[in-house]
């Protein structure tokens, strides 16, 4: 595992988000990703999934829906960190967005949900908890337009002000469970995913 170096950004016209591969098989590994995109410069884990590998919530990839959005049945009853919020890349632009209207993404590039939601208008969201400081991913839309990425031992409030400290306007958490990123020239780790982020 690694932290992405302060400052260090990507074009959003260079992700990528993968989460099969032409015969219909996960990729599940950043092995797997590298070889089929053998330029990957960067690559972390994404959202949260199911056991069996599959995306839970919205996941768009090259125009394509495979996985519908989720939402909350009962809120009384919901354990979840809320708000859920959805990375978006369409026509060479990124951003995150917090609505749950399935109709507002039907003609984006690619989308992938997650929760919850670190930094919105430039704030830490004032839903989250402290958070135990344990290994987390998450991506960031700085002023400029770039896609921000990190991968830190931290809580949730101290990582959500990582990404306002980075220039960032709003900033998703990805995963606590399998918070991984890869780095060019660094040894892929043998973890299992869904979908995958790549950057070439």
């Amino acid at each position: 595992m690694l932290a992405i170096a302060k400052g260090q950004s990507f074009a959003p016209s260079n992700i990528k988000i993968v989460w099969k591969d032409s015969n219909d098989i996960p990729y599940m590994l950043f092995k797997n990703v590298q070889k089929a995109f053998p330029n990957a410069t960067f690559m972390t884990s994404g959202g949260r999934s199911t056991k069996a590998h599959h995306p839970t919530g919205l996941y768009i990839e090259k125009g394509k829906k495979l996985s519908n959005i989720h939402t909350i049945a009962n809120p009384k009853t919901n354990t979840e960190l809320t708000p859920f919020g959805i990375f978006v890349i369409n026509k060479g632009k990124a951003y995150i967005s917090t609505s749950l209207n399935q109709n507002d993404y039907k003609d984006v590039d690619y989308a992938l949900q997650s929760n919850p939601v670190l930094v919105w208008e430039g704030k830490v969201n004032k839903q989250l908890p402290v958070g135990k400081q344990i290994m987390r991913n998450g991506i960031g839309i700085k002023k400029d337009g770039s896609v921000y990425f990190a991968c830190l031992k931290m809580g949730y409030r101290d990582f959500a002000q990582h990404f306002i400290d980075q220039d960032c306007i709003s900033a998703l958490h990805l995963s606590d469970q399998k918070a991984e990123s890869w780095q060019k020239d660094s040894k892929p780790s043998y973890s299992r995913y869904a979908t995958i982020i790549v950057v070439e």
